[in-house]
């Protein structure tokens, strides 16, 4: 699937607004490296919008946003630390060690739980896009044109 008319605009938004990502990365990750090494960070932040095209993750986000996230899938595994999911390895925050395991430099934060990467791996789709290592899928039994309904839980207080 290509990128589509959103994944290219937001893009285009982002490439005009990249000498001061290193200043937004620095805030964001309260890291003061992003600002000290001004020119790697402005090439990793080019990758991060390539990556961000590439993985269609505005359209990704939008369609199941407007549409409603699909039912979550049963998720086994763990993660590995492969830095896959990140981007395809091109996140700004995305950071290797010296034995090649990855850590995101604002997990956690408030942040980070707002982005799509907070709720990785939904479904099998996310991992497949990202060919995951680490995680497998396997889509729940759903009955076809019922939607699942939250049955709310009453308790009794004293």
């Amino acid at each position: 699937m290509r990128p589509s008319f959103w994944d290219h605009a937001v893009a285009a938004v982002m490439s005009l607004l990249l000498p001061l990502a290193p200043f937004a990365a620095a805030l964001l990750a309260r890291d003061p490296a992003y600002l000290r090494d001004y020119g790697g960070s402005l090439r990793r932040a080019i990758r991060h919008v390539q990556g961000q095209k590439r993985a269609r993750l505005m359209s990704r986000t939008l369609a199941a946003r407007v549409r409603g996230w699909p039912p979550r899938d049963e998720i086994e595994g763990g993660c590995t630390h492969c830095g896959a999911c990140c981007l395809h390895h091109s996140c700004i925050f995305l950071k290797m060690d010296d034995g090649g395991r990855s850590s995101c430099r604002i997990y956690g934060s408030g942040f980070f739980r707002k982005l799509a990467c907070a709720e990785y791996p939904r479904t099998a789709a996310d991992i497949a896009l990202y060919a995951c290592p680490s995680f497998t899928a396997r889509s729940p039994e759903r009955t076809p044109g019922r939607v699942p309904v939250a049955i709310p839980v009453v308790v009794e207080q004293d």
